[in-house]
């Protein structure tokens, strides 16, 4: 029986089914051959034969992937094309990707395969042709993600305005400007085939796996961050700041630039609100919220990336150390100067009591000084007013002999002073209210804080030189002269008894309750005005020279001073 079967196999006769089978099916495929295709499509404008040539399919019959056609001549506007017979791993990736889930839910326009690598002139990843290679990737993303229209985007497509966002980034000037192929692209962060919206645990760009992500071109950052409190957080509870937190996700810059040191108070402020604000409060904070890139911020103090609580013994900000810290910038430190606190707090008098008593005394001292003479000019104005409309006041010039009240040095001094005065305001007042927008405005305005702080300097050495000059000219007058009436007597600028008995009396006029007083040569609110120079000017002057050379005052000064 076993025989007969072989025989039956053996059979010419039955060859010549097969026979007849394999000749329809090699006719089939000829018939169905790129040649006899290219025909047609090639004089329809549909295919570029050459650039079919040249792909990686060129010797891939079109059959192979236009699966749907079974038959000549076929319908138009055919569709399935089955990559997945050849590419079946990159096939179950794209099917779990966002592209897919956008295209179940027939979102308009989601991407396909041929969509990023072509359609017949896909060329293989290494050539500088083909549309997902290093250098041309992040182009054929943003042909969809840079002009996504708002009305019809999907709650999961993100925004189009990351596009400009990687073209100007540090990656995006390393791939274009520079042809870096070492330099990450669209799928060094979400991908090649299986990219997920970041809301998805699998998400490469999830932040649970950012810093994993990033690590794979930041080898050594990431093992220096691992080390931070940050990044033992994160290995702890895949929580806290990770990489995209400080750096954003597609406008990364070069974190020696100015808009990005500039920036970095805010972004640590995003966890760090009450020491952000601490920090406002200083010098360094006021100088870096008003463009001055120089002033030390967060990462200066506590590191970019291996940034440890104060307690620990590694820690830039340790006792033990923040004198080679604060070093860096301010050379000669020592001890003295580290004692100065970078998040001194004015409303904590536990934290700072002597800056919290000093700072409130300064505030209720401005309170009763504006408060009463306020006060003291509304009440003036009326009187005035009062007096001119009852004629108790005379208008006429009257003629006769006139007398020099000042002095051509007393003159220049009091133009110095006008003008020095008002330059330090304008220059100085954005420093005070500098989370203002006028307060930018007006460093604008000057030219930037460069500027501003050039000529706040200037005048501070033209407040210091009247000063100076003054005084001396006073005590050559006195010691020299020998004209005591400088500081004795109706001549003098120095408060009398006189001077409260006018006050007094000026009050009573304003209240109408009797006449004006008889004023000597110096009235009690010019005297006012004369010593408010007096004492202003080293308050506001030695605070200043303190913080335009810190390290000269920390040798006899402590750093809280």
């Amino acid at each position: 029986m076993a025989r007969g079967i072989g025989r039956i196999r053996q059979s010419p006769l039955l060859f010549v089914p097969g026979l007849m089978f394999a000749i329809s099916a090699a006719a089939f495929a000829q018939d169905l051959s790129n040649p006899r295709c290219m025909s047609c499509h090639e004089k329809e404008a549909v295919v570029d034969a050459a650039a079919l040539q040249s792909s990686v399919h060129a010797k891939n019959d079109c059959v192979e992937c236009h699966s749907d056609v079974e038959e000549l001549p076929h319908p138009p506007k055919l569709k399935r094309v089955g990559c997945g017979k050849c590419h079946a791993e990159a096939a179950g990736q794209f099917g779990r990707s966002i592209h897919r889930e956008l295209a179940r839910q027939n979102v308009p326009d989601t991407p396909t395969c041929a969509t990023c690598h072509g359609t017949h002139d896909i060329a293989r990843v290494t050539d500088i042709r083909s549309r997902v290679h290093h250098l041309q990737i992040d182009h054929t993303c943003l042909k969809c993600h840079a002009q996504v229209d708002v009305t019809r985007r999907h709650p999961k497509m993100p925004s189009p305005e990351f596009a400009v966002h990687y073209e100007g980034s540090v990656h995006g000037r390393a791939v274009h400007l520079k042809g870096l192929v070492v330099a990450a692209t669209c799928s060094n962060c979400h991908g090649h085939h299986d990219m997920r919206p970041k809301s998805d645990p699998q998400s490469s760009v999830h932040p649970a796996n950012v810093p994993t992500t990033c690590k794979t071109c930041h080898v050594g950052i990431y093992e220096s961050w691992m080390e931070s409190a940050h990044g033992r957080r994160w290995a702890e509870k895949k929580d806290g700041p990770v990489c995209t937190t400080c750096h954003s996700a597609h406008e990364i810059r070069d974190p020696t630039e100015s808009v990005f040191r500039i920036r970095t108070p805010e972004n640590c402020g995003g966890c760090h609100k009450e020491e952000s604000s601490t920090y406002r409060d200083t010098f360094h904070g006021k100088a870096t919220s008003l463009g001055f890139a120089v002033a030390a911020t967060c990462s200066d103090c506590h590191t970019p990336h291996r940034n440890l609580p104060k307690e620990d013994a590694a820690s830039s900000v340790h006792p033990e150390r923040l004198v080679a810290t604060c070093g860096r910038c301010h050379k000669g430190a020592d001890a003295s100067l580290v004692r100065y606190d970078p998040h001194l707090d004015v409303t904590n008098d536990k934290r700072s009591p002597v800056a919290f008593y000093v700072h409130h005394g300064m505030v209720w001292l401005l309170a009763v000084v504006f408060g009463f003479f306020g006060v003291h000019t509304a009440l003036w104005i009326q009187r005035v007013i009062v007096a001119l409309l009852r004629k108790e006041m005379s208008t006429e010039r009257h003629g006769g002999p006139y007398v020099r009240r000042f002095s051509f040095l007393t003159v220049v001094l009091h133009v110095t002073v006008v003008i020095s005065f008002l330059i330090l305001v304008s220059t100085g007042i954005p420093l005070r209210y500098h989370e203002s927008g006028w307060a930018h405005r007006i460093v604008d305005i000057l030219g930037g804080i460069e500027v501003t702080r050039f000529f706040h300097r200037l005048c501070a050495v033209g407040s210091f030189g009247y000063a100076v000059t003054h005084v001396g000219w006073l005590a050559f007058q006195v010691l020299w002269r020998r004209k005591t009436g400088l500081l004795f007597g109706p001549d003098s600028l120095v408060p009398r008894l006189k001077d409260v008995a006018d006050l007094w009396r000026n009050v009573r006029w304003f209240l109408y309750l009797g006449k004006p007083p008889q004023f000597g040569r110096w009235t009690y609110f010019e005297k006012f005005d004369y010593f408010a120079v007096f004492w202003g000017l080293p308050v506001i002057g030695i605070s200043g020279l303190m913080l335009w050379f810190p390290g000269v005052f920390s040798r006899f000064l402590p750093g809280d001073a």
